[in-house]
C-alpha cells in the first residue's frame, strides 16, 4: 500500500491511459504466413493475429486504470486529501509494455511462464519461471523487476538474522550486514539471485525450437532492475559504514547474477507512448513466388477454363446472362468446381454451381487470372515474349505431380467442354523422348504446336504466359524427410505439416478428420518439400492448413523470421470449367 499525491496518481492514469491504447493498437507480427493471397476480396476480414498473454496484460492495465479512478473520484473536493493510499502494479505494467515496444522484435509472447523441467528444484510451486517479454521470435527472455535498494536491505538484514539464529557460531558480533556477517554467503538467498536462477534453469530446460538442424540454442535471459542502479560501478566513498556496506552488497549480487549469464538492465526506459506508435516488426513487404511454382489440381483446372479464356462481358448482368436463369447479381462466394466435381447434379445444385461461374466470370472481368499471373511473376521475367516464333529464355517452370495431372484429365474429360479439353490436351502433350538431332527439331516443333493449341480462341495472345513445358513429377517422387539449411523455414514447416496430417489420416482409427483431402496434401507437400511455392485456388484447404502449421510450428517461424522472403502458397480465385455451363449449350 503506497501513498501517492492526487497529482502523482493523475500521471499515473494519465500514462496507464496510453499504455492501454497503445496495446489496443499494436499488431503482432505473423512471419509464419507467407503466403501471397490474391482470393481476397473487398470487405472480408483478414484473420486477427494473437499475442499470447497481451490480453490479460491490456485487462491488467485497465483494472487498474479503474482503480485509480475509483480512488480519485472517491472524494469530493471538501474532502480532497493530499495524500492517497493505493495498491496498484502500475508501475510495473508500464515497465512491461515500454519493455515490449523497446525489445527486438518479432515479440513471440507476454507473460508467459517455463517449467524448469525434472529435478530442478524441489519446492513444486517453484517449478516454473515466469518471463515477462518473449522477444526476438523467442531468443530473447526479458523479465522485469521493480525491487528498490531499500527492499534489498530488509532481505540482507532477514538472511543475516536467520543464519545467525541457525549458526550461533558464524554470527558477526558486529551486527553488521553483508557478506563479512558470516561465513556462510547470504546472497544466493536473495529473492534477485533465486530469480536469475530459475530463469536460467528454465532457459536450459526449453530449448530454441530451430527446424534446420542447427545445433541446439538456448534462449538469452535479462532482467531489467528498474528501480535499482548498477552499484557494480558505484564507488562507495563520502557515504556512512551502512551504506557502504549496503553499495558492496548489492554489487555482489549483480556479479552473482552476471555469473549465471544473465544480462542486466537498469532504470526505466523512458517512452511517450503519445508519440510513439506500437512498433510491431515490419510485415514482408511482399512475399514473392519462386522460380519453380508448383501447381495443384485446381490451378491446373482454372488454366484451361473457359473462363480464362473468353471474351469478357461488358456488364455483371452480361456475365449472369451467360449462365442459367435465376442467378441473383449478388450470388454468394463460389467454391470451385473442381473441388466438387458433382456439383453439378440436381436441380438446386444445377443453379448453385451456374451462380458460382458467374461470379467467378465477375472476378475474371475485375482482374484476369492469367494478368494476375504474370504481374506477380514478372520479377523473373525480364521479358515475356507474345510471340512463339521468337526466341526468349524461360526463368519460370512449371510442375506439378502425376497424380494431379490424372486426376485433372479425369475431371476435364469428364465435364470439360470441347475447347477446355483441347488446352489440357496442349499442357501435357510432350513428345516420345527420343535421342540425336531429330528429337530437338520434332520436341520444337511440338512444343510450338501445343502452343498453338493452347492460345487458340483465347482472348491473350500466344505466349503471354510461359506455360509450357509442365514438368511432371511421378508422385512416388515424393521426398521423405529432407530439408536444406538453406531452405526457408516456412517450407521446412509446411513439409512437416503435411506428413504428420498424411499420417494421421493413414491410421486405421484417425483420431480427428482432417479438413484436407489426402491428394491435395500430398500436392502441398510436394512444393513445400522442395521450397517451391505453390500456386492453388483451394482457399479452404490453405486456410486449414495454415492454421496446423501455425499450431505445430508458430514458435519455431517467429525464430527465422523472413530468412528467403519466398512464398510457401499463393492463392488465387478458382476458376472453374464453364463450356458445358453456357445458355447456348443447355439447348
Amino acid at each position: 500500500m503506497a501513498k501517492s499525491s492526487a497529482d502523482d496518481l493523475m500521471h499515473l492514469y494519465t500514462d496507464l491511459q496510453a499504455a492501454y491504447t497503445s496495446i489496443r493498437n499494436f499488431t503482432p507480427c505473423e512471419y509464419h504466413a507467407a503466403v501471397v493471397d490474391d482470393s481476397y476480396e473487398p470487405g472480408e476480414e483478414r484473420t486477427q493475429v494473437i499475442l499470447p498473454g497481451l490480453a490479460k496484460l491490456k485487462e491488467s492495465v485497465k483494472r487498474d486504470m479503474e482503480a485509480i479512478e475509483k480512488s480519485l473520484s472517491g472524494c469530493s473536493s471538501l474532502e480532497r486529501k493530499d495524500e492517497y493510499r493505493l495498491s496498484t502494479n502500475a508501475p510495473y505494467l508500464l515497465a512491461v509494455w515500454h519493455g515490449c515496444l523497446s525489445a527486438r522484435h518479432p515479440i513471440a509472447a507476454v507473460s508467459q511462464h517455463f517449467q524448469h523441467g525434472p529435478g530442478i528444484v524441489s519446492n513444486p510451486s517453484e517449478r516454473e519461471a515466469k518471463v515477462d517479454i518473449v522477444a526476438n521470435g523467442g531468443r530473447d527472455w526479458i523479465r522485469i523487476n521493480t525491487i528498490t535498494a531499500t527492499r534489498l536491505m530488509y532481505e540482507f538484514r532477514e538472511l543475516d538474522a536467520y543464519i545467525s539464529d541457525s549458526s550461533s557460531d558464524a554470527s558477526d558480533p558486529s551486527g553488521g550486514i553483508g557478506p563479512d556477517s558470516t561465513t556462510q554467503d547470504p546472497a544466493p538467498e536473495v529473492s534477485l539471485i533465486r530469480m536469475a536462477k530459475s530463469l536460467v534453469a528454465a532457459s536450459r530446460a526449453n530449448p530454441l525450437p530451430l527446424l534446420k538442424g542447427e545445433d541446439p540454442e538456448f534462449p538469452t535471459v535479462t532482467i531489467r532492475l528498474t528501480r535499482l542502479q548498477d552499484y557494480s560501478a558505484e564507488s562507495p566513498t563520502g557515504a556512512g559504514e551502512e551504506d557502504r556496506l549496503l553499495t558492496r552488497w548489492i554489487a555482489q549480487v549483480l556479479d552473482d547474477i552476471r555469473h549465471l549469464g544473465v544480462e542486466l538492465e537498469f532504470g526505466e526506459q523512458k517512452l511517450s507512448l503519445d508519440a510513439t506508435s506500437p512498433r510491431s516488426p515490419s510485415h514482408p513487404g511482399r512475399w514473392h513466388p519462386t522460380v519453380n511454382i508448383n501447381l495443384d489440381l485446381s490451378l491446373l483446372i482454372a488454366l484451361v477454363s473457359d473462363l480464362t479464356h473468353c471474351e469478357l462481358p461488358a456488364t455483371a448482368e452480361e456475365a449472369i446472362s451467360r449462365f442459367q436463369s435465376g442467378i441473383s447479381a449478388d450470388s454468394s462466394r463460389p467454391r470451385s468446381i473442381c473441388d466438387n466435381p458433382n456439383a453439378g447434379t440436381g436441380g438446386q445444385a444445377h443453379v448453385s454451381q451456374s451462380g458460382a461461374l458467374a461470379q467467378q466470370l465477375r472476378q475474371e472481368m475485375q482482374g484476369g487470372l492469367l494478368d494476375m499471373l504474370r504481374g506477380r511473376l514478372s520479377c523473373h521475367l525480364p521479358a515475356v515474349s507474345s510471340c512463339t516464333s521468337e526466341p526468349r529464355t524461360l526463368d519460370v517452370e512449371f510442375w506439378t505431380t502425376s497424380e494431379a495431372r490424372d486426376r485433372f484429365f479425369d475431371i476435364v474429360f469428364t465435364i470439360g467442354g470441347d475447347n477446355e479439353r483441347r488446352r489440357a490436351k496442349a499442357l501435357f502433350g510432350d513428345p516420345p523422348s527420343r535421342s540425336g538431332g531429330e528429337c530437338l527439331a520434332e520436341r520444337a516443333a511440338s512444343m510450338e504446336e501445343q502452343e498453338h493449341l493452347y492460345w487458340l480462341g483465347s482472348r491473350y495472345p500466344p505466349g503471354y504466359l510461359p506455360l509450357l513445358p509442365i514438368h511432371v513429377v511421378e508422385s512416388s517422387g515424393i521426398r521423405q524427410g529432407q530439408s536444406s539449411a538453406t531452405q526457408g523455414a516456412i517450407f521446412i514447416a509446411m513439409a512437416k505439416t503435411c506428413r504428420e496430417l498424411l499420417s494421421q489420416q493413414q491410421h486405421p482409427k484417425p483420431t480427428t478428420k482432417s479438413k484436407i483431402t489426402p491428394h491435395t496434401l500430398r500436392s502441398l507437400l510436394f512444393g513445400a518439400e522442395r521450397g517451391w511455392t505453390t500456386l492453388t485456388a483451394n482457399r479452404t484447404s490453405v486456410k486449414t492448413l495454415v492454421s496446423e502449421v501455425r499450431a505445430r510450428y508458430g514458435r519455431s517461424l517467429l525464430l527465422y523470421g523472413e530468412d528467403t522472403g519466398d512464398a510457401a502458397i499463393w492463392v488465387v480465385n478458382p476458376r472453374s470449367l464453364a463450356e458445358g455451363m453456357y445458355k447456348d449449350r443447355q439447348k
